[in-house]
C-alpha cells in the first residue's frame, strides 16, 4: 500500500513538472526581431555600415584612404521601411545584380553626397590652420550588434594638430527607436584645450536649408543625384551641453557641390570624453520639413 502511495505522489510530481515544461514553452518570449545592426564590408572597401528603423549610415575605412580617395563623413542611406536593408543594398550592388543603392528600389537609397567634408554630423579637431579632418577609420570593433543596439569603437589614423601628432578614438552608439546615434570622442596626444566643431555640409542645391542654434544644427539636404525626385534629406547635430557659437562658414572654394558646413564649436580638454548626437531623416518617411526635424532631435537630446 505504501508503496503504491509512493509511485502516485511521484506520478504526480512527474506530471506537474511535464506541464510546467510545457506552460514555460508555451509561454517563451519570442525572439526579439533585429531593428538595429551593422557590418564592415571589407568587399566595398572597409565600407562600416549600420542602421535602425529610422536611417542608415555609412563610414569610411581604410581601404578606400589608401586609394587616397577623400570621404571624411558620415554618409546617409535613407529609408522608408523600419525593418533592415543595409546588408542587403551591398549584396545586390556588388552581386552579379549590380543593383545600385544609388536608386531608389522601393526601401530608400544614397542619394547623400559626403566627399572632401563633414558630411552628416562629423566632429573634427581646428588647428592654427584651420579644420583638421580625421580622414578614415583605421581600426574598428564592433562591441554590440543587434538586435536593438548598435556600438563601435574606432580608432583613427594619427594627425597633426598644431604640430602634435594626435590620434582619435571614438565610439559611436545607435539604439532601436532613436533618431540620433550618440558619439563618445577622445584625443591622445594633445597637450592643451583644443577647439573642436561637429559640422554638417551645405550643398549648392540648397543654400537656404540650414539652422543653428545654441545646441543644435541641422541641414535639408537635396541629395546629390536626381535632384528634386528623392525628397529632402535632413542631418542634424546636438549638444546637449550647447555650443559655445554655431552658423554657416562657407569654403574658400566650392567642393564640387558643397559650399560650406553648418559648424558647432566647442573645446575639447585633454583627458576629457567629448559626446555629442547626430542622426538623419527623410521627408519621403515621415518628416515633414527641417523645422519638425529640428523639434524631433533637440527634444530627443535632453
Amino acid at each position: 500500500m505504501k508503496t503504491t502511495k509512493t509511485f502516485i505522489i511521484t506520478l504526480a510530481v512527474l506530471c506537474c513538472i511535464a506541464l510546467c515544461a510545457i506552460g514555460l514553452l508555451h509561454f517563451r518570449k519570442a525572439p526579439e526581431p533585429v531593428t538595429t545592426c551593422g557590418e564592415i564590408r571589407p568587399d566595398r572597401l572597409d565600407d562600416l555600415i549600420w542602421e535602425n528603423e529610422y536611417s542608415g549610415y555609412r563610414a569610411f575605412g581604410p581601404a578606400l584612404q589608401a586609394k587616397g580617395e577623400t570621404a571624411y563623413g558620415y554618409d546617409v542611406f535613407t529609408k522608408s521601411v523600419t525593418y533592415p536593408v543595409m546588408h542587403d543594398r551591398f549584396e545586390k550592388a556588388l552581386g552579379p545584380e549590380k543593383i545600385s543603392f544609388h536608386l531608389d528600389h522601393g526601401d530608400g537609397m544614397d542619394s547623400y553626397g559626403v566627399g572632401p567634408t563633414l558630411g552628416c554630423g562629423t566632429a573634427a579637431l581646428v588647428g592654427a590652420a584651420g579644420i583638421v579632418y580625421p580622414w578614415c577609420w583605421k581600426e574598428a570593433e564592433i562591441v554590440e550588434n543587434g538586435p536593438s543596439r548598435f556600438e563601435v569603437r574606432l580608432t583613427y589614423s594619427p594627425i597633426i594638430v598644431n604640430g602634435r601628432e594626435v590620434i582619435e578614438h571614438r565610439t559611436i552608439t545607435l539604439e532601436s527607436g532613436s533618431r540620433l546615434n550618440r558619439v563618445d570622442i577622445s584625443y591622445d596626444g594633445l597637450e592643451a584645450p583644443c577647439p573642436i566643431v561637429v559640422g554638417i555640409v551645405v550643398h549648392a542645391e540648397n543654400p537656404e536649408g540650414i539652422f543653428a542654434d545654441g545646441t543644435t544644427i541641422a541641414v535639408a539636404d537635396l541629395g546629390d543625384r536626381n535632384i528634386g525626385q528623392n525628397g529632402e534629406i535632413y542631418c542634424g547635430a546636438v549638444l546637449p551641453g550647447g555650443f559655445e557659437h554655431s552658423g554657416f562658414e562657407a569654403f574658400d572654394e566650392p567642393k564640387g557641390s558643397a559650399i560650406g558646413h553648418v559648424l558647432g564649436y566647442s573645446t575639447y580638454t585633454p583627458g576629457t570624453t567629448f559626446t555629442y548626437w547626430f542622426g538623419s531623416g527623410w521627408s519621403k518617411a515621415g518628416i515633414r520639413d527641417l523645422n519638425e526635424w529640428v523639434k524631433l532631435i533637440s527634444e530627443q537630446a535632453l
